[in-house]
C-alpha cells in the first residue's frame, strides 16, 4: 500500500485564540493534512513565506481569501493515500472555509471585515460591468453588421431604380423588374426593423454598463473610506489580498481594452489624445514667428485629438453625449499639453 508522504509537524495553536480564530484554524490544519506535504514545500509551491503560511496555520493572522480557496482545493484533489482516488473540493468545504475566515476576521477586527466585504461588493461589481461591456460590444458589432446590410440594400435599390431606363419593356421584363424590387423592399423593411431592435437593446446595454460602474465607483470610494479608518485604527494586520494593486491594474486596462474595442486601442487612444497635443506643441515650437499659416495649422490640428477623445468618451455614454462642463475641463487639459509640448521644444530640444 502506497504511504503518505511524511509531513513536517505544524506548531501548536496560539494560546488565547477566540473561538471563530481557532475553528478557523482547525479547519485550515485538518485540510492542510491531507496535503501530505512539509509547510515549506507548499509554501514554496504557492510562493508564500513559510513563516506566514505557519502564521495562518496556528491562528496568529487570518489568511487571505485566496490562500483559503488553494488549500481547500488543494486538499480536495489530494489522493487518497489508500485507493489513489481523487477526492474533489466539494462545494460545502469552499463555502465552510469561507464561513469560517468570514467569521474569524469579524470578531478579530470589525473594520477589517468591512474592508473585505466591500472588495467583495466591489470585486461583484466590476465582474457585472465587464459583463455588460461585453454585451454592449457585441451588440454595437451586431449594429454596425445590420448598418452595412442596410446601406447594401439601399445601394442595389438605387441601382436598380437608375437601371430602370435601360430594361426590356416586355411584360415578363417588368414583371422580373418588380419581382426584384418587392424583395428588396420586404428585406429593407426586415433588416430596417432588426436595426431598430438591436438599436434599442444597445442603449439599454449602455444604460446597464453605466449604472453598473456607478455602482463600482461607489463602492470603491467606499472602500477607500473604509481603508482609511482601518489605518487610522491602527489595526492588526489581517492579510486580504496580495495582488491587489496589481488586480486594480490589470482591471483598469481591460476595462479600457473593453471600451476602445481592442487591445491596439490601448495604445492608439492615449497616443492621439495626449501624444498628439504634445507633438502638435513641438512643432508649434519650432516654427519661426515668420511663419504665420504653419503656426496657425498646428494650432488648428488640435481639433484631431479634442475630437477623436470626445468620440471616444461619447460612444461610452447611453445619452450618446457628454456634459459640457467634463468637456470644457477636457479641452483645457488638451490646450495644456500643447503648451507643455512648446515649452519641451524650447527648453530642450532647441538647445
Amino acid at each position: 500500500m502506497p504511504q503518505r508522504t511524511p509531513v513536517s509537524k505544524l506548531g501548536p495553536l496560539q494560546p488565547g485564540l477566540e473561538p471563530e480564530v481557532r475553528d478557523l484554524a482547525i479547519f485550515l490544519r485538518e485540510q492542510f493534512d491531507l496535503l501530505g506535504m512539509s509547510v515549506r514545500a507548499y509554501a514554496k509551491q504557492h510562493k508564500w513565506e513559510p513563516g506566514t503560511v505557519s502564521r495562518f496555520l496556528n491562528g496568529a493572522r487570518i489568511p487571505t481569501p485566496d490562500f483559503v480557496d488553494d488549500l481547500v482545493a488543494d486538499a480536495g484533489t489530494a489522493a487518497d493515500a489508500g485507493t489513489q482516488r481523487l477526492r474533489g473540493p466539494g462545494e460545502d468545504q469552499w463555502n465552510r472555509g469561507r464561513d469560517l475566515r468570514t467569521k474569524a476576521l469579524q470578531r478579530r477586527n470589525a473594520r477589517a471585515a468591512e474592508v473585505e466585504r466591500l472588495r467583495q461588493e466591489l470585486s461583484d461589481a466590476e465582474n457585472e460591468r465587464r459583463r455588460a461591456a461585453v454585451r454592449e460590444r457585441l451588440l454595437s458589432q451586431d449594429v454596425l453588421d445590420k448598418e452595412v446590410e442596410y446601406s447594401s440594400l439601399m445601394k442595389r435599390y438605387r441601382q436598380l431604380e437608375s437601371a430602370r431606363q435601360k430594361l426590356d419593356y416586355g411584360p415578363r421584363a417588368i414583371e422580373q423588374r418588380y419581382a426584384r424590387k418587392r424583395n428588396l423592399d420586404r428585406r429593407r423593411e426586415s433588416v430596417s426593423k432588426e436595426l431598430a431592435i438591436l438599436r434599442i437593446d444597445l442603449a439599454k446595454e449602455r444604460e446597464v454598463r453605466v449604472a453598473a460602474e456607478k455602482r463600482r465607483d461607489e463602492l470603491q470610494g467606499a472602500l477607500d473610506e473604509a481603508n482609511l479608518r482601518l489605518t487610522r485604527a491602527g489595526s492588526a494586520v489581517v492579510e486580504v489580498s496580495r495582488d491587489s494593486r496589481r488586480l486594480h491594474l490589470l482591471d483598469f486596462l481591460g476595462t479600457r481594452r473593453a471600451r476602445w474595442g481592442g487591445l491596439a486601442s490601448l495604445v492608439a487612444v492615449p497616443a492621439v489624445t495626449y501624444g498628439g497635443p504634445l507633438y502638435f506643441g513641438m512643432v508649434y515650437g519650432s516654427l519661426r514667428s515668420s511663419e504665420t499659416f504653419l503656426r496657425f495649422s498646428s494650432v488648428c490640428a488640435l481639433i484631431i485629438p479634442v475630437w477623436f477623445a470626445y468620440g471616444v468618451k461619447r460612444s461610452g455614454r447611453p445619452e450618446g453625449h457628454i456634459k459640457a462642463l467634463p468637456l470644457i475641463g477636457f479641452v483645457v487639459g488638451i490646450v495644456t499639453i500643447f503648451f507643455v509640448g512648446t515649452l519641451i521644444y524650447h527648453f530642450i530640444l532647441a538647445n
